[in-house]
């Protein structure tokens, strides 16, 4: 994951791997179909057999082998027939008419039972294919899910490049000047943010790169946004070099917009407005304050 920006590896990854499955699916529905259609069409012959379909039952006699296996039977009966002189005899008709009957017999069981192997294929395929389809929806669904989680997973890793990188500028233009409240604390040091800083000096908005986003966030690292609109629980502690002071918890639009939670200290932006707005700036539609235009030195 670069410094400055957003990794989709993750996110590329799984679409790939659900790319993968949908056309997994696709091939073995196309290696499939031949089977499935095959039953199908065994299945219909198997009901025009029993007088049940629509279509022409299949003259059973037209079978390769049919023919030349009758003839056979039928020779048998005649030269037996000849040999004992009974070539007119009643008996060799009955042979000739039980050879007739017994071969077409013998091919159409064998006909019938073929049909029903190739139903039977076909609906094994197709319930085979059931089976896949519903592993692939399943795995197709849980791909999506992860994949979800991954760019929340991305978003939230991003928005903290940002707080790290604007926290860096933060402490490099304010080393000398200590915390400014509302802006979080960076252990140790004394410098100016993390990823309250990020938020309250322009957040992950904005283009140009590494460059672009310096640029942006210098201008802004002296300011905190302290609007009402992003605290809850705010309590007056008292006052500090004449201004009245607050503790309070981001809210849920303040991390939302700009990445702000856990606890802070500091002004309310709407209380100064009304002694001092010319220290009020404004950010992504929230008022900010810089506390160096308010007098107020932090500690």
């Amino acid at each position: 994951m670069g410094i400055f920006s957003k990794s989709d590896a993750a996110s590329d990854e799984i679409e790939r791997g659900l790319q993968y499955a949908k056309d997994m699916m696709t091939q073995t529905r196309a290696d499939f179909d031949p089977y499935m259609q095959s039953g199908t069409r065994a299945l219909s012959q198997y009901e025009a057999q029993l007088g049940l379909g629509g279509e022409p039952a299949f003259d059973v006699s037209q079978i390769p082998g049919y023919q030349q296996q009758l003839q056979a039977g039928l020779d048998a009966v005649n030269q037996a027939g000849a040999g004992s002189g009974m070539l007119m005899s009643g008996s060799r008709l009955q042979g000739l008419q039980d050879v007739g009957q017994q071969t077409y017999g013998q091919f159409y069981d064998n006909y019938m039972n073929r049909l029903m192997g190739l139903q039977g294929q076909g609906a094994q395929m197709t319930s085979q294919l059931g089976s896949l389809g519903q592993q692939s929806a399943g795995t197709v669904l849980g791909g999506y899910t992860t994949l979800g989680e991954a760019k929340a997973a991305e978003e939230a890793a991003y928005k903290k490049q940002m707080g790290d990188l604007v926290g860096a500028v933060g402490f490099g233009l304010g080393g000398s000047m200590g915390m400014i409240p509302g802006m979080g604390r960076m252990g140790g040091g004394g410098g100016i943010g993390d990823p309250n800083a990020m938020a309250e000096s322009g957040g992950s908005g904005g283009g140009g790169g590494f460059f672009g986003t310096l640029m942006k966030a210098a201008p802004l690292a002296m300011m905190a946004a302290c609007d009402s609109r992003l605290k809850e629980n705010i309590k007056h502690v008292g006052e500090k070099e004449g201004v009245d002071w607050y503790t309070w918890d981001w809210n849920e639009k303040a991390y939302d917009v700009f990445g702000l939670e856990g606890s802070s200290e500091g002004v309310i932006a709407q209380d100064v407005m009304g002694y001092a707005p010319h220290a009020l700036g404004e950010h992504s539609g929230y008022l900010t304050v810089d506390y160096a235009a308010l007098g107020v030195s932090h500690g």
